[in-house]
């Protein structure tokens, strides 16, 4: 059922507009590239940008863990207010990391990850609240690679799963076995971002200076990410192309897949419910209706295509209805691991 409140062994997701959403667990907070301060065009192209602290301090008061897929702003721009305030530690590229040591974020507090690498995000009920430990995993395959299927890997097993197969529980051999009914272990992918007209892949400016300019957000790596909370496994993957994929219980897409490349990805990740995102004008603030955004034109698809998640929920009904599809509401929470609750907010 949608709730309000976490309780018992709940996963739950909250869709923050755009590409960003939250998880929560009984035990920590993971946020994905949250986004809602939402700057308006002339700002972004003429001046420099800011995040609103008082919006995401009322959205977003806790959170231990940031994942950022990739660096432009409608990813990034508001992560190092959100880890400032709440402690949370910053996993993503290169650029990622050094735009939010730039925007104030202390270095403790960032994390650089490749693809391949495996983490275990858990709570240190030591370090206060918002402060979490978070352990990299061992890298299962080369940079930029993976090797599909992963046999399920010892990490993405429950503990009863393990100790059935005898294996030990550790992600690390010097680390303690992480709780899965707290913990948060997430598996690097490799993504390739369609190509922006102004805003390919390049390096960052030699200087930089807060605030910054629309143009400092540049993309060097795009990753996806592979979630397991509990018995839940979880695959953010906005920029997957066609090529191998994991199995996963929940795929979240972005909304302007191409419909002939959903039914590859579905029927390689075989989840139980999918949902699309990242499909709104982000240049509209979160006061006003959402609207859909445009796909700008890319090499193959010169004319703008609107982003509809309810096409993507049609398509799947017709090729695809065994697969369940929860187009997400602003805000709402919906308990990944309760099908009815899922249907009802469907």
């Amino acid at each position: 059922m949608i709730s309000d409140n976490v309780m018992g062994n709940q996963l739950e997701f909250r869709w923050l507009g755009v590409a960003g959403f939250e998880l929560r667990t009984p035990g920590a907070t993971l946020l994905i590239d949250p986004f809602l301060t939402r700057p308006p065009l002339h700002k972004l192209f003429f001046g420099r940008t800011r995040p609103d602290g008082e919006l995401l301090r009322q959205y977003l008061p806790q959170a231990d863990f940031i994942l950022v897929s990739h660096a432009h702003y409608d990813h990034l721009l508001d992560v190092a207010e959100i880890a400032g305030y709440s402690g949370a530690r910053v996993y993503g590229s290169a650029n990622t990391c050094r735009i939010v040591e730039v925007c104030g974020l202390a270095s403790a507090q960032v994390v650089r990850v490749r693809a391949g690498e495996v983490l275990s995000l858990t709570p240190d009920p030591s370090a206060g609240k918002g402060k979490g430990r978070g352990v990299r995993g061992a890298q299962i395959s080369g940079e930029g690679e993976q090797n599909w299927p992963l046999q399920p890997a010892p990490f993405l097993c429950s503990s009863e799963q393990l100790k059935r197969k005898g294996k030990k529980q550790a992600l690390i051999p010097s680390s303690p076995a992480p709780d899965l009914n707290r913990a948060f272990i997430v598996e690097v992918l490799c993504g390739e971002h369609a190509t922006v007209p102004l805003f390919g892949s390049k390096q960052l400016p030699h200087r930089l200076a807060y605030p910054l300019r629309l143009r400092d957000f540049v993309l060097d790596e795009d990753f996806g990410f592979l979630i397991q909370a509990g018995e839940t496994r979880l695959l953010s993957w906005h920029d997957w192309r066609p090529g191998p994929a994991p199995q996963a219980d929940v795929l979240v897409i972005g909304a302007d897949i191409h419909l002939s490349e959903l039914g590859e990805l579905i029927d390689q990740v075989q989840p139980r419910l999918l949902i699309p995102t990242h499909w709104d004008n982000f240049l509209r603030p979160l006061s006003k209706t959402l609207k859909p955004f445009y796909r700008p034109p890319c090499p193959g698809h010169w004319l703008p295509e609107r982003y509809d998640p309810w096409a993507v929920q049609r398509w799947i009904a017709r090729h695809r209805p065994g697969v369940l599809v929860y187009v997400p509401r602003l805000w709402e929470r919906i308990d990944l691991q309760d099908d009815q609750g899922v249907q009802s907010g469907a």
